[in-house]
């Protein structure tokens, strides 16, 4: 037997043509962005699992305007909302009175309140005292009447330096004409101000974050930036370059549009914990309630429900997280998030110095050819199975660690590219490998992987030009059988153990379909392929199937204590029966050929050893074999019973319905005989269309009676949506 040649024969030239063409594909994939939606969902993923607490976590601190604060705001004091402007005020006397190093609301107080000038003035006077407050303010592109900033308004608490480096389309689209500045009445001149724009990616996630924008020339800073400049004397200068965006030192990746890559972080410290079903945000936070009331108690001389000391030095944002005021937003690390949680992050990511970045595509581009190659290569070289697997769990690990490892780095590592291209390079490299090494080794099992039955080699010996190609008609009774979950038996049992364990079962369930005339079609693992009528002919060939059904279901039955013993497993089969014309003979080439069947018999009795699982049944023959056996009432003689299973119509032959019977051995049937009965009247009411009686029967018959149980569900379905032109079939809508 020759080896195969050429090119492609080659190990190291297959390896790598396998390799360089999944690297391409992939390549296609990473530069068309087409993965792009998928690769975020495993970015969120990583984020859960991996974000950690950064070095400025615990200095940015929320007060959050929950549910419970709305409500309760309500019950004691009668205010709903939108609050009264004073009650502000308390909040941040209360943020002056701990020191905090910079209040924000994540608010836009544009219109007057509702209470009238005086009520706004006690939020001005207050944020005046405090002196590092931040109002939020919302830009708009719209250039339909485009307004100037107020001259009431704070000026800009940063200054640009580099700008020139970024492309003159950058700065076109972060210039906008409109903003919801604050009303004059509550507006502080020595406060800040910051935008509260938020952009979310594609699919609604917010992963990223403008740092600066410009009102009609005037820079803006984020709310996070305006947080984190409340806190200095002197404007803070925020520096472009060409891909960077540089606040104080701290270098920060943008991309084309001028955004930064959020690194979220941890779960703090929540006064929430003693309710898992809240929002969690991601930093430690009060109830905008617990604040108000703590003020308050300040005020009259009592001790707060929180020490003001606990918000020492802290940044603080105040935002809203009841869900009726429309503020949550998803994130990597929550679906339902409260939108001022995105600015906690940015100024988390400020105050810590930790930056987030996005690898870089080239080097993506270079680290996939590597893999995909190396991949590739190595499944080429591969010689025994167990390295195989091996090496395809090593190179799919691969990506994953190294996406982890990016990360924990700062760094975000196209994750689902490179698994695309690692597993289409280890799976065309196993296709390339059974398509040239396979042939030769699959040509000398084909050798020796069948036996003949003694009645094929008579006959061939007695004709040897029925040896050359061809077929002719016969009539045939065809038998498929399976072993129920025989995957999870093989994945149990070693190599070597697996192949006593079918030696011990095939060899006696072979036996007696010889015994009975007839002849091995083919094995198919634990499979077994056989057929009465043919190459030698038989008129009871129908009888012989039935006799040799029942008889290897009564032989396994009593070889299974020992099959559990010595492989300990449970060890049933199904098998399917059909009879009628099918094509038998010699077919294939002239250097290789195989006896065989083909014919819609032979499909029909495939399908009834999977329609057995419908039914909760192990035995399954159509009634071509029944009548051709004689009919019920004649089965007797031969040794076997039979009850009818139903009327049904399989896959592949919906239009071609047929009864099909479950035989077994007379003394079972006469023991079962009161449930037998049962169940047949119930399978008339059934075919009947009288669903609920049937179901009545059938629910009584359930716990001692597989088939009985599998129509209770069909039963419920025909009664919840009662068919318009029932005709009994019960129609499969699954192989098995």
């Amino acid at each position: 037997m020759a080896k195969g040649s050429g090119f492609f024969s080659s190990k190291l030239a297959r390896g790598g043509i396998v390799g360089l063409a999944a690297a391409a594909i992939g390549l296609a994939f990473l530069f068309t962005g087409v993965l792009d939606g998928l690769e975020n969902t495993t970015w969120d993923l990583r984020v859960r699992l991996l974000a950690q607490r950064s070095s400025a976590t615990d200095d940015v601190v929320l007060i959050l305007v929950d549910q419970q604060s709305l409500d309760l705001a309500i019950e004691e004091y009668a205010i709903s909302w939108p609050w009264p402007r004073s009650v502000y005020s308390y909040i941040i006397d209360f943020c002056r009175e701990a020191n905090v190093a910079s209040l924000t609301f994540d608010l836009i107080l544009q219109d007057q309140g509702a209470a009238g000038p005086g009520d706004d003035n006690a939020l001005l006077y207050a944020a005046e005292a405090l002196d590092r407050f931040v109002y939020g303010t919302q830009l708009d592109l719209s250039s339909d009447n485009p307004n100037d900033w107020p001259d009431y308004a704070p000026g800009s608490s940063i200054q640009i330096s580099g700008g020139d480096a970024l492309p003159e389309d950058a700065w076109d689209d972060m210039q906008f004409n409109r903003g919801a500045f604050p009303h004059p009445d509550v507006t502080a001149p020595n406060g800040g101000i910051g935008f509260v724009n938020g952009d979310n990616d594609a699919d609604g996630v917010y992963r990223h974050y403008r740092l600066v924008m410009f009102h009609r020339g005037r820079p803006v800073p984020s709310l996070a930036v305006a947080a984190y400049a409340a806190r200095a004397d002197d404007s803070v200068v925020v520096e472009y370059g060409t891909n960077s965006i540089t606040i104080d030192g701290t270098e920060f990746p943008i991309d084309s549009d001028g955004y930064v890559l959020l690194k979220y972080t941890t779960v703090g410290d929540s006064d929430h914990a003693d309710n898992p079903e809240a929002v969690q945000p991601r930093h430690t936070s009060y109830t905008a309630w617990d604040i108000l009331q703590s003020a308050l108690a300040l005020q009259g001389g009592v001790e707060p429900v929180i020490d003001p000391a606990d918000l020492e030095g802290k940044y603080v944002l105040l935002g809203l997280e009841a869900a009726g005021l429309f503020d949550l937003r998803p994130t990597s690390v929550d679906s339902r998030a409260p939108g001022v949680t995105v600015h906690a992050t940015m100024l988390d990511n400020l105050l810590s110095g930790e930056v987030m970045r996005d690898f870089s595509v080239w080097a993506t581009a270079v680290l996939l050819v590597i893999l995909t190659v190396g991949a590739a290569m190595a499944a080429t070289y591969a010689s025994k199975t167990i390295s195989e697997v091996l090496l395809m769990l090593g190179f799919l690990a691969g990506p994953v660690l190294l996406a982890g490892g990016a990360y924990m780095i700062g760094a975000w590592l196209q994750l689902v590219v490179l698994l695309i291209a690692v597993f289409l390079a280890l799976a065309a490299a196993n296709v390339a490998n059974y398509a040239t090494e396979g042939a030769a080794k699959r040509q000398i099992r084909g050798m020796f992987g069948r036996y003949l039955s003694p009645a094929v080699i008579s006959q061939l010996e007695e004709n040897p030009e029925a040896a050359g190609l061809g077929g002719k008609e016969a009539e045939i009774t065809i038998f498929f059988s399976d072993i129920q979950k025989f995957s999870v038996i093989a994945t149990k049992l070693d190599a070597d153990v697996l192949v006593s364990f079918l030696n011990l079962y095939l060899t006696p369930m072979t036996n007696v379909i010889l015994d009975e005339g007839g002849g091995i079609d083919k094995y198919e693992g634990d499979a077994i392929i056989a057929q009465w009528g043919a190459p030698i002919e038989h008129e009871d060939h129908a009888q012989r199937g039935l006799r040799s059904m029942v008889k290897c279901q009564t032989l396994l039955e009593e070889l299974r204590p020992q099959l559990r013993e010595q492989f300990g497993v449970e060890v049933y089969q199904r098998i399917g029966m059909s009879s009628g014309p099918a094509i038998v003979g010699n077919m294939g080439s002239d250097l290789r050929f195989d006896y065989t069947m083909i014919g819609k018999a032979v499909n029909l009795a495939a399908r009834l050893e999977g329609a057995n699982k419908a039914f909760g049944a192990f035995s399954m023959v159509s009634e071509y074999t029944i009548d051709k056996a004689g009919g019920v009432d004649g089965l007797g003689q031969i040794g076997v019973a039979v009850r009818e299973l139903g009327y049904i119509a399989v896959v592949g032959m919906e239009n071609e319905p047929l009864r099909v019977y479950e035989p077994m051995q007379p003394d079972e049937h006469e023991k079962r005989s009161s449930a037998l009965a049962a169940y047949d009247q119930g399978l008339k009411l059934f075919q009947a269309g009288q669903f609920s009686d049937a179901k009545a029967i059938f629910e009584r018959l359930a716990e001692v009676d597989p088939a009985a149980a599998s129509y209770v569900p069909r039963c419920d379905t025909l009664i919840a949506k009662p068919p318009a032109d029932w005709n009994g079939v019960w129609v499969l809508t699954e192989k098995g």
